[in-house]
């Protein structure tokens, strides 16, 4: 008799036991997948941050590319003019 008694007692401790750690896994399952959650995130949030930069520096260059060709295309023109304003100087005064 005791040892049945025995028995009795030990299968509710180890069904206990069992629990807890079905719980510590499934705990332990849950923090790894919120720290995958948050990782993506983080990847996610750099890789925006990497375009928006890239975007810039995109624009920043169209822009200096833009300005350089306006600055270029006004020294034509100036020179243009310089040479024309010669070449009616030259004329009035050979005439």
């Amino acid at each position: 008799m005791p040892n049945v008694r025995l028995l009795g007692t030990k299968r509710p401790k180890t069904n206990f036991i069992i629990i807890i750690i079905i719980i510590i896994i499934i705990i332990i399952i849950i923090i790894i997948i919120i720290i995958i959650i948050i990782i993506v995130i983080i990847i996610i949030i750099i890789i925006v941050i990497i375009l928006i930069l890239l975007l810039l520096i995109i624009i920043i260059i169209i822009i200096i590319i833009i300005i350089i060709t306006i600055i270029i295309i006004i020294i034509i023109i100036i020179i243009i003019i310089i040479i024309i304003i010669i070449i009616i100087i030259t004329i009035i005064i050979t005439f």
